[in-house]
């Protein structure tokens, strides 16, 4: 509606205003989120477009410097700017559109965010990653290599080289590195984001090596019929560069046979089935067909993984039916809290032990600060989600 998404019709009236006094005019958002851009081609001197983002009692010096170019921007977008709202997944079904104010289905499924744009295909007005800066860079990958074969915890490393290629500004940019997986028998978005990393200020002419390292979890996938998280067989094609959309195919991953990285238990009962978008098989086949080509006419050999090499790590989960309040301190007064991160992957043949246990929500609040849980939850996201009778708590 008028006023959250889309401007109101006094906030298009002030904007005519002041495009029909000046030349050259900068528009500046302060918004926490995304918000329609539309109206922004109706005004051809608007030149230049600023997302501000509530930048809080500093953000007017970091305005007066980035606008008088004594700081040169370096941000990145972490949403999709779509050209439309009614590009959005979903827009024609969320909320109050759905005839329904009981119930929310999100069927994106995994195509949320620029996993959609990315993978169906939809042009954007500014896509995931993207920002400008006040000089040019030029990124050059180099080698990829995968450390710590045989251990609980692969890790994929890619060399770059960043150049600040301009003439009069210094400045830093933000290389990131997306990853195709296979399209096997799991439904996969076309790439995800797998790693980034940001330069020192680089004055005008000089460069910098950087190596971006990055689990081998990051390119699982989620099997709900094996309940685990899986690597399948093929090539993962290696992306590099400073947004999604003109990032390059720079080298590549290929696994002998399937992985299983880390075998879980389906323990919430399916109540209702969802029917949740899918992209065009052939389409998302052709575009891997066609990457698959490019690293051939590059030259580029795949680095070789071996599933012999990626260990399996196993949770079990454990029911108490009767517990108290007195049941999760007394589980979590066994170790100090220090100890937590030390005590846990040391069970027995490395099986994590997960305890379900009534909520207790200071407890909950005081797990979640807990070094392990942020660092080594493995993309368990539905772990502070589960809406059972039981709550998660390790």
């Amino acid at each position: 509606k008028e006023g959250d998404y889309f401007i109101s019709e006094e906030e298009r009236v002030l904007l005519a205003q002041v495009c029909e006094s000046y030349k050259d005019v900068v528009l500046v958002i302060n918004t926490g989120g995304l918000m329609d851009l539309a109206f922004a081609d109706t005004f051809d001197n608007i030149r230049s477009i600023v997302q501000y983002v509530q930048a809080g009692q500093e953000g007017g010096n970091a305005f007066a410097d980035v606008f008088t170019g004594a700081v040169t921007p370096s941000g990145k977008m972490t949403d999709t700017w779509a050209k439309t709202y009614n590009d959005y997944p979903g827009a024609e079904v969320y909320s109050y559109k759905s005839g329904d104010l009981t119930k929310e289905r999100y069927e994106e499924g995994i195509f949320v965010g620029y996993r959609y744009f990315d993978t169906f295909l939809v042009p954007v007005r500014y896509g995931f990653g993207y920002g400008m800066s006040y000089t040019d860079f030029v990124i050059t990958a180099g080698k990829v290599s995968v450390s710590n074969p045989g251990t609980m915890d692969p890790k994929v490393s890619v060399e770059v080289t960043v150049k600040n290629t301009g003439d009069t500004y210094a400045g830093k940019e933000v290389v990131q590195i997306y990853v195709s997986c296979p399209q096997g028998e799991l439904v996969k978005e076309f790439r995800r984001l797998a790693g980034f990393g940001k330069t020192k200020l680089l004055a005008p002419g000089e460069e910098q090596q950087m190596t971006i390292t990055f689990p081998l979890y990051q390119l699982a996938s989620y099997s709900e019929d094996q309940a685990a998280w899986i690597l399948e067989p093929g090539k993962y094609g290696i992306w590099v560069g400073n947004e999604l959309n003109t990032s390059v195919l720079s080298g590549a991953l290929e696994l002998d046979q399937e992985a299983v990285m880390v075998q879980c238990e389906n323990i919430c009962p399916l109540k209702e089935e969802l029917k949740e978008i899918m992209p065009f098989a052939k389409k998302v086949q052709a575009r891997e067909l066609a990457w698959h080509e490019e690293l051939k006419a590059k030259g580029i050999v795949p680095v070789v993984v071996k599933a012999a090499d990626i260990p399996t790590e196993k949770w079990i989960i454990r029911r108490f039916r009767k517990c108290c309040r007195e049941e999760p301190e007394r589980l979590l007064n066994r170790c100090p809290r220090n100890s937590w991160c030390r005590w846990l992957p040391e069970t027995l043949e490395k099986i994590r032990v997960m305890r379900l246990v009534q909520q207790v929500s200071p407890y909950r609040v005081l797990l979640q600060r807990h070094l392990w849980w942020q660092q080594k939850n493995h993309g368990m996201w539905q772990v502070s989600h589960w809406l059972t009778d039981l709550q998660a708590c390790v």
